[in-house]
């Protein structure tokens, strides 16, 4: 509705500027030509300059006759009222012609000069508008160009448009309020009540002149004034009403945007149930006491706070996450070791224990050095309630044979878990390790090349 208002105000708005522009032409149709100008003001200026209290009727005669070709209205002053058996009518006229030419000139400059200030003060608004515009318009291609091209850039874009078009329309709406309050209090306050002033004051000086043809050409400057005055203030409300257009489209693809939008979506729930999944993972492994060390929660709040402590025999750390000991033992010189290690976690308030014992020797066989192995281990935990349970309880058995050279390495073996079952593996790796000597070793420094390459690694369960 307020547009169709708008467009029907702009119809009127030409229309009055028609009717102004014709009352002006034909105005001008009734002006002498510039050559009668010239001529009528060079003899009535001659003429002026003996005009005084003292000049008789025949000069006054002469002179107002001369400036009455180019002013119509000073015919009436080269009369002489007393040549007439009313002259006191004649009087009447003269005075309201001074008095109708008087208020139009006055009434007029003003109304000139109140839509001077009008259309001033919007056309700099619209300066002000459109530079502002214009940088909000370059600061958004900015961004739109600092987006990459792959799947989700036509989301980002049309996330820009949403960004910036309600900042250009937000900047549009505070000039179109500064535009329509001056136009607006302009035509309510200074234009509409002088212009009836104008035209009050005039037509009642312009009723009272006898003469016809006097009469309809100060009535035809009359209407000229007024309605090029009213034309210009409504020129510019209607331009302070409609200069605003607002951008509410960006003319993205809309269905488009929204299946992105919605893969994106999928994307980011998939995503999200995997973190929980982890955070799940992760929260079981905290409550186990499987905590990764290398993480930056256990740097920041745990590490700081933790003791270690170490002796031939006995390492251990005591910290807020769990105390360790670690016991190790070498019985024999042939790799018979006794180890023994436990675990307390404080915050599932349970011990986990561990040990067992290792026997074994090592035999050369030509290039081959061969190393069998024999162990027996266990692993418990004690609840919280200081109960053994024993499904936690595990007893492992095994073996393993070890093949070394000066390039492959080789081990093969077979485990049997009272809890996770027998199980066989075997692996084989080349290196080039033992062709580095000390010194070269020492150069390097802490570090150091990996020359170790391991070909097979495989675990086989057995049933």
């Amino acid at each position: 509705m307020g547009q169709a208002t708008l467009e029907a105000f702009g119809e009127g708005v030409d229309q009055l500027r028609e009717e102004a522009l014709c009352a002006v032409e034909k105005l001008n149709a009734r002006s002498p030509s510039n050559k009668v100008e010239d001529e009528a003001e060079a003899e009535a200026g001659m003429k002026k300059y003996r005009i005084n209290q003292n000049s008789d009727i025949e000069t006054v005669k002469k002179f107002f006759a001369e400036l009455s070709k180019i002013y119509p209205e000073y015919a009436i002053y080269s009369i002489n009222p007393y040549d007439y058996a009313n002259p006191v009518d004649i009087i009447i006229q003269q005075y309201n012609v001074e008095y109708f030419t008087k208020k139009l000139s006055t009434y007029y400059k003003y109304l000139i000069m109140a839509n001077w200030k009008v259309e001033t003060s919007v056309r700099e608004i619209f300066d002000i508008c459109e530079t502002k515009e214009v940088a909000l318009w370059e600061e958004m291609d900015d961004k739109i160009s600092e987006i990459g091209d792959d799947d989700s850039s036509l989301v980002k874009v049309h996330n820009v448009h949403l960004t910036y078009y309600p900042k250009i329309n937000g900047l549009k709406q505070v000039y179109w309020n500064q535009a329509t309050s001056i136009t607006v209090t302009a035509y309510q306050q200074k234009i509409k009540k002088y212009a009836e002033l104008m035209y009050n004051d005039c037509m009642k000086h312009l009723i009272l002149i006898s003469d016809d043809k006097i009469q309809t050409y100060l009535e035809e400057q009359l209407q000229a004034a007024l309605l090029s005055s009213m034309a210009a203030i409504m020129d510019q409300l209607y331009l302070s009403f409609s200069f605003v257009r607002y951008d509410n489209d960006c003319a993205c693809d809309n269905a488009e945007i929204e299946r992105m939008q919605r893969k994106i979506e999928q994307e980011e729930n998939r995503l999200a149930n995997e973190q929980i999944k982890r955070n799940m993972e992760a929260k079981k492994r905290f409550e186990n006491g499987d905590l990764d060390e290398n993480s930056d929660y256990y740097k920041k709040f745990i590490k700081p706070y933790e003791v270690h402590f170490s002796s031939p025999f006995v390492k251990g750390v005591i910290g807020p996450y769990k105390t360790t000991m670690h016991i190790k033992i070498q019985l024999l010189k042939n790799h018979n070791i006794l180890e023994f290690k436990q675990v307390e976690h404080h915050i599932r308030n349970t011990t986990t224990y561990n040990g067992g014992i290792e026997v074994g020797a090592g035999v050369n066989a030509g290039s081959y050095e061969i190393g069998p192995r024999a162990y027996l281990k266990f692993t418990a935990t004690k609840g919280s309630d200081g109960q053994f349970a024993m499904d936690d309880v595990d007893i492992i058995g095994g073996g393993n044979v070890t093949f070394k050279s000066m390039f492959t390495e080789a081990q093969a073996g077979m485990e049997a878990s009272a809890i996770r079952g027998t199980k066989t593996y075997a692996n084989f790796s080349v290196s080039a390790e033992k062709l580095v000597n000390s010194d070269f070793r020492k150069s390097m420094g802490f570090w150091f090349p990996k020359l170790k390459k391991e070909l097979w690694n495989g675990v086989y369960p057995v049933y």
